[in-house]
């Protein structure tokens, strides 16, 4: 799926420092502006507002289930035209 396919779309935001300008840059990077409806705080209520078809949203960690904490479902897609990954680093205190 292209990313620019659903920019008619309603997007369902997951509205957290950096997250926010992340999602929304991969949108407007297809050339498009992202139709924000819904913000929230919360990545389980992204996933349930998007279950209950009220709009799509782009998430960058894979859940171990489809089934939202309502027991509505949840499709994965791939982009085709996502943009470049998040790099991600992991730290720990060594015993």
């Amino acid at each position: 799926m292209d990313l620019a396919d659903l920019s008619e779309e309603p997007l369902v935001l997951l509205d957290l420092p950096h997250s926010r300008d992340y999602f929304r840059s991969l949108v407007a990077a297809t050339g498009t502006a992202p139709d924000v409806r819904y913000r929230t705080q919360s990545y389980e209520t992204v996933r349930s507002l998007v279950a209950q078809g009220l709009g799509y949203s782009v998430l960058n960690q894979r859940p171990a289930t489809s089934h939202t904490y309502s027991g509505a479902e949840v499709a994965e897609l791939r982009l085709r035209d996502g943009g470049p990954p998040l790099d991600v680093t992991l730290a720990y205190v060594g015993a």
